[in-house]
């Protein structure tokens, strides 16, 4: 018999099978003859480039050998043993020559392909768990030493490793059969993933298809009908805590080459099988080990891959539905990615939610609000979430709901979704910023927007019914950050480290919202009185006027400076919807609705009372409401309220009595309850006054409960006392001559009477409002020269020191109020508190308190969208009004200033020529 020969490689991979005789009975350890065996090695070591001929002729072995595994009997038994042993050959080359992996990489993934193809249709057509299992042996081995470095990863290589792991991917999920049988096929295929995940080519750029593949089967494992058990929540804990599953056997763990080892997967096909809590915490620890490994990238692509799963576009169905699951699980992942990184994970969310406003409302966009408020809201830090950012894309997504549909049911979830946002505090203005976040949209929304061509008629944005509704959701926000973060710590974290206290939200956020007082819908106004309400009772510690009370409101208090200018827009706001016969603004108005009070004010002098006004103007609940306001004012915000507030009540005194008897009896219990409360915070008798408050309907009102009119409430009936009992002029002696409150105030007699008998009206007070007017001195008025100021400065004297340069020059020796009063000024009893000031001009420049920054006069969108300036007090800067200075002319002033000279007669006079102003 002719005897053809073998080349040599072929002859040495043959000698490792056992005889072909006894290959049907080798099982169950289907071992390769082991001298051999390392012949193959040594010889593959030798000579790297016999790899690829090995590996061919292993690959033509393992082809045969699987189509023959699918029969049944003495033949079927002989494959499958003869396979055994070329997966046992494959996986020893891996192993030995894994420096050499290029040379063998393809044919060990075609290889495993053809086993796993031949396992799937096993004896009598079900799957082979010994075949499966030292497949997935196989493969672990292959994966632990593939890396991009050694290029054993090229095109083509890639390919087919993806195609594995997506094989081993649907075994980690497979369904049918008994329970027992089941539970040992997913733990296999679990266990080759984890080699795939814990594999130096994990985190490459074929990262996000891997990912793609791999997470389905990983979240299939984590059942959305028994998550909520114990043991399950117990084991996300303990991940979260210790890094590690409580069943690690077959969990991916990052390791150097060297260390990782191959799990036993004999353990799956054993006599015991291993339980739906063994499979399920195998699952969480590989999606522990994919998260908390990657960097920034790697997360953002997972929540990616989590969405495109949620969504159903990973093979699996819609899981919008299961919101319960879904939050679940975005938790856990969150509490198993490195702090670093996690807050990406709620801010994509953020992103996907508000990329996504097309269309009607679905279960998907209410199962993200609910994940957003999850993450926010929980237990986990977010250290480096951008609380700002995320805010303003919640709110401006809200709003598009809104405008889409008034009653969009989604509107709540996401009022609590911006509310969670109160939950943790990264830093000491976050719920501030947060709340000026919310007012600045309000002011927004409140802008007039105008129609048709230029020049034409304007109309006020707020009379649509969206922009209504939009406001309403945005105090319904305001509400629900105030009341959560009341209800948290308010501690500030920093590296997850308590690092201090949370400031308190300015009283100078609400300044522009103070108009949303005299709308003219009642139910904005309910919502407006309620939000104060709130941020009154959470965000302003009561106080008193007492000296040797070390929280006393004083002159120097940062709270009472900030409360200056809101106190002033709520004073023309509330003289506003006390006074007028109804609160409709002339349609032609250009301005915010803070600066078209005075236009509303002016209107109603001139409009004749008719049941169409009425609709429009105060009711009942609005005076319960405004009672209980002034009350919290007076007591949390004392100096700023009295300063602030009682020329508007004396001016509501005044002329409320051109009103109908209801509306008239209605202003006066108003005043005369603010008088009271004032009177006894300053220990006044004189301001105390009997009035009947059993008249007011309860605020807020009853759920469902009809809104009473006047003289339903009792208001200007027999024996009410329509006519005013107050007099002007004993207020304001009792107030000027209270020792309280010219200690508070640091003020005299003289200089408190000055400031509540000066002329009053809604134009002022607005006014008022924007350069935050005040009785006060300037600090520095009176400090020795040399000397700083120990106490906070007044909001005109912090806008001096904001700006220098603008207006100040240290060699002319010009101050700020030397051009105040040479242009007219704001800032009542400066210099000498005599009398009224002059009025500013339409032309003239005003400094805005909302920013700091100078604005002209009636500069709507400035004054809007800069923000939070006005919060910083800075120390002003020494007066020089004492060099020199002497006229206080418009024209005397700029020549000292050398402003318009020529250069050249400037400098011969050792001066150089100041530059005009910049106002931006």
């Amino acid at each position: 018999m002719l005897c053809i020969p073998k080349s040599n490689h072929r002859a040495m991979v043959d000698e490792c099978y056992p005889p072909p005789k006894s290959l049907a009975s080798i099982g169950p350890e289907y071992k390769a003859n082991s001298n051999e065996l390392s012949k193959l090695t040594y010889y593959a070591n030798r000579k790297p480039e016999k790899l690829t001929k090995v590996g061919k002729y292993l690959e033509t072995k393992a082809n045969a050998e699987s189509k023959g595994v699918s029969g049944s009997g003495q033949a079927a038994d002989k494959a499958k043993g003869s396979l055994m042993v070329t997966l046992a050959i494959t996986k020893d080359l891996i192993t030995e020559c894994h420096r050499d992996i290029n040379y063998f990489a393809s044919s060990a993934a075609n290889i495993l392909n053809a086993a796993l193809q031949g396992a799937a249709k096993g004896n009598a057509g079900k799957r082979d768990l010994d075949i499966t299992a030292r497949s997935a042996a196989t493969f672990f081995a292959l994966s632990n030493y593939l890396n991009s470095a050694s290029n054993s990863l090229d095109a083509e290589s890639t390919r087919q490793y993806i195609s594995l792991i997506s094989q081993f991917a649907k075994i980690a999920s497979e369904q049918g059969g008994d329970k027992e049988n089941q539970n040992r096929v997913r733990l296999i295929g679990l266990g080759a993933l984890s080699g795939a995940i814990g594999s130096d080519a994990f985190y490459t750029p074929s990262y996000t298809q891997q990912l793609q593949q791999i997470l389905p089967s990983l979240l299939a494992n984590i059942d959305s009908n028994t998550y909520a058990s114990q043991d399950i929540q117990a084991e996300a804990g303990k991940i979260a805590e210790s890094g590690a599953a409580s069943k690690n056997e077959f969990a991916a763990q990052r390791k150097p080459v060297n260390a990782r080892s191959v799990p036993n997967f004999g353990l799956t096909t054993g006599e015991e099988a291993p339980s739906d809590e063994f499979v399920t915490s195998t699952a969480m620890g590989n999606i522990h080990a994919i998260i908390h490994n990657g960097d920034a990238s790697h997360v953002q692509a997972f929540v990616a891959a989590l969405v495109d799963y949620f969504n159903g576009k990973l093979g699996a169905s819609r899981q919008w539905a299961n919101t319960d699951w879904c939050c679940w699980v975005t938790q856990a992942i969150s509490s198993w990615t490195a702090l670093q990184y996690r807050f990406i994970i709620p801010t994509n969310f953020v992103e996907y939610l508000v990329g996504d406003t097309d269309g009607p409302t679905e279960e998907k966009h209410h199962t993200l609000v609910a994940i957003i408020t999850a993450l926010l809201g929980g237990k986990l830090s977010m250290i480096g979430l951008s609380t700002s950012d995320t805010a303003n894309n919640l709110l401006g997504f809200a709003v598009r709901k809104v405008h889409q549909d008034r009653k969009d049911s989604l509107l709540p979830p996401l009022v609590g979704a911006v509310g969670s946002l109160g939950t943790h505090i990264y830093y000491a203005d976050q719920l501030n910023d947060l709340a000026e976040e919310i007012t600045a949209r309000i002011a927004t929304i409140e802008l007039p927007q105008t129609e048709g061509t230029q020049g034409g008629p304007s109309v006020t944005y707020t009379d649509r019914e969206e922009a209504k509704e939009s406001i309403r959701m945005l105090l319904g926000c305001f509400v629900k950050l105030i009341n959560t973060a009341k209800s948290s710590s308010g501690q500030v974290q920093s590296n997850g480290v308590s690092s201090g206290t949370r400031s308190q939200i300015s009283p100078s956020v609400l300044h522009q919202t103070a108009s949303l007082l005299a709308s003219p819908d009642q139910w904005v106004r309910q919502s407006f009185e309620e939000a104060l309400l709130a941020f009154l009772v959470s965000e302003v510690q009561k106080t008193t006027l007492n000296e040797d009370d070390p929280l006393s409101d004083r002159l120097g208090s940062k709270l009472s400076i900030e409360a200056t200018g809101f106190t002033h827009s709520f004073s023309a706001a509330l003289y506003v919807l006390t006074t007028s016969q109804g609160l409709l603004a002339p349609s032609s108005h250009k301005e915010s609705p803070l600066e078209a009070l005075p236009a509303i004010d002016r209107s109603n002098k001139e409009r004749r009372s008719s049941s169409e006004n009425a609709k429009k103007a105060v009711l009942p609940t609005d005076i319960a409401a405004l009672v209980q306001i002034l009350d919290n004012m007076v007591e949390r915000l004392p100096v700023a309220t009295i300063l602030g507030v009682v020329p508007a009540l004396l001016a509501i005194n005044k002329d409320s009595s051109s009103l109908p008897d209801p509306r008239q009896d209605a202003a006066n219990t108003l005043v005369k309850s603010a008088l009271n409360k004032i009177g006894s915070m300053c220990g006044i008798s004189g301001l105390q006054n009997s009035i009947f408050l059993d008249k007011l309907p309860n605020f807020p009102p009853q759920k469902g409960s009809k809104m009473q009119s006047f003289e339903d409430a009792g208001f200007g009936g027999s024996g009410s006392g329509g006519g005013s009992s107050i007099r002007s002029d004993s207020v304001i002696s009792s107030l000027s001559n209270c020792v309280k409150l010219q200690q508070a105030t640091d003020l005299d007699a003289k200089a408190l009477q000055n400031w509540f008998g000066r002329d009053w009206s809604v134009q002022i007070a607005v006014d008022d409002s924007y350069v935050g007017a005040s009785p006060f001195k300037s600090a520095e008025d009176d400090v020795a020269p040399g000397q700083s100021s120990s106490r906070f400065a007044s909001p005109a004297v912090d806008r001096e020191a904001a700006a220098p340069a603008i207006i100040t020059n240290s060699e002319s020796g010009v101050r700020v109020d030397d051009l105040r009063q040479a242009l007219g000024n704001r800032s009542y009893g400066k210099a000498d508190y005599g009398g009224k000031a002059e009025s500013i001009s339409n032309g003239s420049v005003i400094q805005a308190e909302t920013n700091g920054h100078l604005l002209p006069n009636g500069s709507n969108l400035d004054k809007r969208t800069s923000r939070r300036a006005s919060r910083k007090i800075s120390q002003p800067i020494k007066s020089q009004a004492v060099n020199g200075v002497t006229n206080s002319t418009v024209g005397g002033l700029l020549d000292s200033m050398r402003v318009g000279l020529p250069e050249e007669e400037a400098q011969t006079n050792g001066q150089k020529p100041m530059a005009a102003p910049y106002v931006p």
